[in-house]
């Protein structure tokens, strides 16, 4: 496959999506934030604390031991009710690539992406032996294309502590490999060591030095593909979102909080050229039904890769 370097990002969102997003997404998490403030509202407490959580560790970069722990429980217990229900919505059928033209918010992320991934894998060109999926959770990626493709091996990366019991409920494969770890961790090590790595719904989990960390190791690791396929939500603490931020309008060194999961909202341009990767698709995307956010899509490659 070749690739050509992109410079911006692409808004494929109507305009009242993005004023629905904006205007009324935004205005309805400011209000809870203020009502968490002053201690009005139980569920507005919870969300104003998850804020302020998050804005602390902003410059934290790689967790430490506590924090991995206290995730580690809070992945479990959210998890864990929810495994029939979270195969249900991301499994992956032949079926699903042959009609991914007409998927729908109805359809998850890894549903959606997983037309792109045949055809990245399927290419031998392109070099894919070993992937890394990490915020992997319940990995219907790994276990319909670790079946498919059993020439390259897939790496189910979470924080979960039951996490390779959870996935036992699809099967197992020797080419499917589960960690129950902290991704960033195993990468310094090199005890993974992928050609691709895969990131749904995970990198605005990262704070602002811990992106920068992961795509630093990345490139010491030699990987030459990263996908992100993310929410991108309303900027509540900002006052000047009525339209859109693009990612590369953001600051490099400062990832704002938004959206009701107070997500890092991160500049990945600046992040990927620092360590020498370019976006070759970079997509705001809107999915009917999928209201509060929009859908982020970055798919990028070592720099050696663009022709």
């Amino acid at each position: 496959m070749s690739f050509k370097k992109v410079y911006k990002t692409t808004i494929k969102v109507s305009f009242l999506k993005i004023l629905y997003v904006s205007i009324f997404s935004g205005l309805r998490i400011r209000i809870n934030l203020i009502l968490g403030r002053f201690n009005l509202r139980k569920k507005s407490r919870y969300l104003y604390d998850f804020y302020q959580s998050k804005r602390k560790i902003m410059y934290q970069g790689e967790l430490p031991e506590n924090i991995i722990n206290e995730w580690k429980n809070y992945n479990h217990s959210i998890l864990t009710p929810t495994v029939k229900r979270t195969i249900e919505k991301t499994n992956i059928t032949d079926e699903i690539i042959k009609n991914s033209d007409t998927l729908t918010s109805k359809h998850s992320k890894h549903q959606r992406v997983a037309k792109f991934l045949d055809k990245l894998f399927s290419d031998k060109s392109n070099g894919i032996k070993t992937v890394a999926h990490i915020g992997a959770r319940i990995d219907t990626i790994s276990n319909y294309f670790s079946k498919k493709y059993n020439d390259i091996t897939f790496h189910s990366i979470d924080l979960q502590s039951n996490l390779k019991e959870l996935n036992l409920t699809l099967g197992s494969r020797k080419n499917w490999i589960i960690h129950n770890d902290y991704a960033l961790r195993l990468f310094k090590s090199k005890e993974v060591k992928p050609d691709m790595v895969i990131m749904i719904s995970t990198s605005p989990k990262f704070n602002n030095k811990e992106l920068y960390e992961y795509i630093e190791a990345y490139k010491n690791l030699g990987v030459k593909f990263l996908l992100f396929f993310e929410p991108w939500w309303a900027l509540p603490l900002s006052f000047n979102t009525i339209v859109i931020k693009k990612p590369e309008n953001i600051t490099d060194n400062y990832s704002p909080v938004g959206g009701l999961t107070a997500d890092y909202h991160h500049n990945y341009f600046a992040a990927l050229n620092k360590f020498k990767f370019s976006p070759v698709v970079s997509e705001l995307r809107e999915y009917k039904g999928e209201k509060h956010y929009h859908g982020l899509y970055i798919f990028a490659v070592d720099d050696v890769l663009i022709k």
